[in-house]
C-alpha cells in the first residue's frame, strides 16, 4: 500500500463515490425559496430583507434569514449556468471539504482505510446531498479542522479563519460551530502542553503562546459572527434550531411511504465503526476530533435528518482512525505473517473497488432514488414537474385571485415562478410557526373550526393543492362537498379550486377545458412512465401519477386508480401504499381473488395501527366474505375495527357476516353500532 499511484487511485475512487450522489436533479422545495430570496436581494440593492417579502400572510412579519448570502450566491449561479452549475458547485465544495480532511486523517489512517471511510460517508450523505445551505457550509468546519490541526502561524490562523467565519455566519446557522471547534483545539493544546489533561506539569512558554493565540482566535470568531445584517438574530435562530429540531422534508414528500431503512442502517453501521475505534485504538485519541465525532453522533441519533450532514463530515477523520485501528487489530489476530497481511490487503482493495462499483451503479441507475422515495434522479437539472409548472398558465392569468391558499411545499416554487404574486406560505417553519401548518392541514381536511377560522381570517378565493401531499385527495373531497368551491384544474401534480363567486366566473366558464388539459397531462405521464419501466435506468418517482391515483381512488374511479397503482408497484416496489390501494381497488371492483393475492402481504408491511392498514383489513374481510370464508373475514374486520372503530362499513360488514352465520344477536349489535356512526345506513340491514 506504499505505492503512490495505488494510493492516488484509491483516493480518486473514494472521492468519485462520494461525488456521485450529489450529481442529482434538484427536487426539494426549499431550493426555490432560496432562489426567490436571492433574486429579491439582487433586485433591491443587495440588501437582505428585514421583513418577509414573499408572502401575503406574513407580509409585515420580521424575518431573520440566516442564509441570505447563500441565497444570493445560488441565485448568481443559477443565472450563470442554471441547475447544472448550482449542482456542480455543491459537489465541488463537498469534495473540497473532504479533501481538506484527508491530510488530517492520514496521521492515523492509511489510504485504504480512508477510501472505506469515503465510501461510508457517501452512503451517509446521500439522502440529503442536495443543493442546500448546509451542504455548502460543510466546507467551513472542514477548513477549521484542517487549519487548526496543522497550522499555528498567526499569519495563517487569524486571516483565514476569521474570514471563513464571516462568510459562514451569513451562509448557514451552523456557523455557531466555528468558535466551538476552535475552543476544542484550545483544550487539546492545553492537554498536550501538560502531558495530559489531568497532569500537573506546568506549560512551556511555547504552549502558552499557542494557547493565547487559540484563545484570542476563539474570541475573535465569536465577535466576527455578529457581523451580519441581523446582529444576534442568526445566533438566536441557530440555538432555537438546536433545541427544537424540525425537518420539513426528509428525503422527499414521498419518503415516508417507502420501507427503505438504508439511511438508518448506515448511521448504525457508522456508530458501530466509531465504537470499534474507541476500543481498538491503542494510541492516545486526538481530543478535538474525538469530541467532534462523539457530539455529532449524539446529534444524529437525536435527529438524523437534521444533523446527518454534520455527522458525516465531523466524524470522517474518526471513521478513518477507527477503520484503521480495527483493521490492524484484526490483522494481528488472523494474519500474523507479512505475506498473509499483504494478501489480505490486496483482497480489501478488491472489496473497496467492488463497493465503489455497486454504489455507483445504484446511483447512476436511479435504483437508490427509487428505493428511498426520492423524486430526484442521477444527472443535472431541476424537477419542476413536482410543482405547479403545468398550471402556470392558469395561475398567471389576470383573473386568477390574488388571495390563494397554497401548501408549504409549493410555496417556494410559486414565489420563484410568479414573482409578481405573493404566496400564502412556504417551508420556513420559524417564520410561520408549526401551529399555522397544523391549522391549515386540519382545515383543508374538513375540521370545521379551523377551516372556518382560515376563511374568516384570510378570506381565500382560491386553493392550490399539491398532489405530493398525502391528504390532498381528502382535502379535494372536503372542498368539493361544499357548494362554494369548484374544481378548476387537476393534473395529478396540482389541483386548483376556486370560490364560486362572480369575480371567478370567467375562469370557471373554462373549467371543462382546463380539466381536460390536466387529464391529458396525466395520460401522457402514464404512457411515458410505462414505456420507461424495465430498463437499466429506473424512471424517477412519478409525482404526477401518485397524486392522480390518490384522487381517482378518493372519487371511486377504481379502474383508473388501479391502472396507475399497478405501474407504481412495478416501478417503485419499495413504496408501501400502491399495492395496498391496488388491492382495495380490486376488492371494490369485485375482483376478490386478485385482491386476496395482493392485500395480505401489502397490509402486513404497513405500520400496524395506520389508517391505511385498517382499510386494508376491511377490504380483505370484504373479499373473504364474498368467498364465504366468514371466520377469517371476521378476524380481519375485527383488526380493522381496532384501528378505526369509527368506520361504519366495518360494523356493517360484520353484521352481514354474523347474519350469514345465524348469529342474530351479534349481527344486531354490529348493525346498531353502524347506525350510531352513520344513521344513513339504517335501511341496509
Amino acid at each position: 500500500m506504499d505505492n503512490r499511484v495505488t494510493q492516488r487511485i484509491l483516493y480518486c475512487i473514494g472521492l468519485l463515490v462520494l461525488a456521485l450522489p450529489g450529481i442529482r436533479t434538484i427536487s426539494h422545495s426549499e431550493f426555490w425559496t432560496h432562489l426567490a430570496s436571492g433574486r429579491w436581494i439582487v433586485q433591491n440593492g443587495f440588501v437582505p430583507p428585514r421583513t418577509d417579502p414573499l408572502t401575503w400572510v406574513k407580509a409585515d412579519a420580521e424575518w431573520v434569514n440566516p442564509s441570505w448570502l447563500y441565497d444570493l450566491l445560488v441565485y448568481g449561479l443559477w443565472q450563470a449556468g442554471g441547475a447544472t452549475l448550482v449542482t456542480l458547485t455543491h459537489v465541488v465544495v463537498v469534495l473540497a471539504a473532504f479533501g481538506l480532511l484527508i491530510p488530517v486523517a492520514r496521521r492515523w489512517a492509511g489510504p485504504l482505510a480512508i477510501t472505506y471511510a469515503l465510501i461510508l460517508s457517501a452512503w451517509l450523505l446521500a439522502p440529503r446531498f442536495e443543493a442546500r445551505p448546509m451542504i455548502l457550509a460543510l466546507f467551513f468546519p472542514a477548513l477549521f479542522v484542517f487549519i487548526l490541526s496543522g497550522y499555528t502561524r498567526t499569519a495563517v490562523l487569524f486571516p483565514v479563519l476569521l474570514a471563513a467565519q464571516l462568510f459562514w455566519t451569513n451562509i448557514h446557522g451552523s456557523f455557531i460551530a466555528g468558535p466551538f471547534i476552535s475552543l476544542l483545539f484550545v483544550v487539546q493544546a492545553y492537554a498536550r502542553g501538560k502531558g495530559g489533561l489531568l497532569e500537573s506539569a506546568t506549560l512551556s512558554s511555547e504552549h502558552k503562546l499557542l494557547l493565547n493565540k487559540l484563545a484570542a482566535l476563539t474570541g475573535g470568531l465569536v465577535l466576527i459572527s455578529a457581523v451580519n445584517p441581523y446582529l444576534l438574530g442568526p445566533h438566536l435562530e441557530a440555538f432555537r434550531a438546536l433545541v427544537n429540531i424540525v425537518v420539513s422534508e426528509w428525503i422527499s414528500p414521498f419518503s415516508e411511504q417507502f420501507r427503505s431503512l438504508f439511511a438508518r442502517h448506515m448511521v448504525t453501521l457508522a456508530l458501530i465503526i466509531g465504537a470499534g475505534g474507541l476500543l481498538a485504538q491503542k494510541q492516545k485519541l486526538p481530543i478535538a476530533l474525538t469530541v467532534l465525532a462523539v457530539l455529532s453522533a449524539f446529534m444524529v441519533v437525536r435527529s438524523m435528518p437534521g444533523y446527518i450532514h454534520a455527522f458525516t463530515l465531523l466524524a470522517f477523520p474518526f471513521f478513518c482512525l477507527s477503520i484503521e485501528a480495527v483493521g490492524r487489530y484484526l490483522a494481528n489476530i488472523f494474519f500474523k505473517t507479512d505475506r498473509a497481511q499483504q494478501t489480505a490487503g490486496t483482497a480489501l482493495v478488491g472489496v473497496a473497488v467492488l463497493l465503489a462499483v455497486v454504489s455507483a451503479a445504484g446511483v447512476v441507475s436511479n435504483r437508490y432514488y427509487t428505493g428511498t422515495g426520492s423524486t430526484s434522479s442521477f444527472g443535472w437539472g431541476a424537477v419542476t414537474g413536482l410543482y405547479p409548472e403545468s398550471a402556470a398558465h392558469i395561475i398567471e392569468h389576470p383573473d386568477f385571485p390574488e388571495r390563494a391558499i397554497n401548501l408549504p411545499m409549493d410555496g417556494g416554487y410559486l414565489a420563484w415562478r410568479f414573482p409578481e404574486r405573493k404566496i400564502f406560505m412556504d417551508q420556513r417553519i420559524p417564520l410561520y410557526g408549526l401551529r399555522l401548518y397544523g391549522d391549515l392541514a386540519a382545515g383543508l381536511m374538513g375540521e370545521p373550526t379551523r377551516w372556518n377560522a382560515i376563511l374568516n381570517e384570510w378570506n381565500p378565493e382560491a386553493v392550490i393543492l399539491s398532489g405530493a401531499w398525502p391528504n390532498s385527495a381528502e382535502a379535494i373531497r372536503h372542498l368539493r362537498q361544499q357548494d362554494r368551491w369548484e374544481m378548476l384544474y387537476f393534473d395529478g401534480t396540482t389541483a386548483i379550486l376556486l370560490l364560486n363567486i362572480s369575480a371567478n366566473a370567467g375562469l370557471l366558464r373554462n373549467k371543462a377545458i382546463y380539466l381536460e388539459e390536466g387529464l391529458q397531462q396525466i395520460e401522457e405521464a402514464r404512457k411515458d412512465y410505462r414505456a420507461r419501466l424495465g430498463g437499466f435506468r429506473h424512471p424517477p418517482i412519478p409525482a404526477r401519477l401518485i397524486g392522480a391515483a390518490n384522487v381517482f381512488y378518493s372519487v371511486r374511479q377504481y379502474h383508473a386508480a388501479a391502472v396507475i397503482y399497478e405501474l407504481l408497484t412495478r416501478g417503485a416496489p419499495r413504496m408501501l401504499t400502491p399495492p395496498v390501494y391496488l388491492g382495495i381497488c380490486q376488492a371494490q371492483m369485485g375482483r376478490h381473488a386478485e385482491a386476496l393475492r395482493i392485500l395480505p402481504p401489502a397490509v402486513e408491511a404497513l405500520p400496524p395501527d395506520s389508517r391505511l392498514a385498517g382499510l386494508g383489513h376491511l377490504n380483505i374481510g370484504i373479499s373473504l366474505a364474498h368467498q364465504e370464508q366468514f371466520e377469517e373475514a371476521l378476524n380481519h374486520l375485527k383488526r380493522a375495527a381496532d384501528i378505526h372503530p369509527g368506520n361504519p362499513m366495518i360494523w356493517l360488514w360484520m353484521g352481514r357476516i354474523y347474519g350469514e352465520q345465524g348469529r342474530t344477536q351479534e349481527a344486531r349489535a354490529a348493525f346498531e353500532r353502524a347506525r350510531e356512526i352513520d344513521p344513513s345506513i339504517r335501511l341496509q340491514e
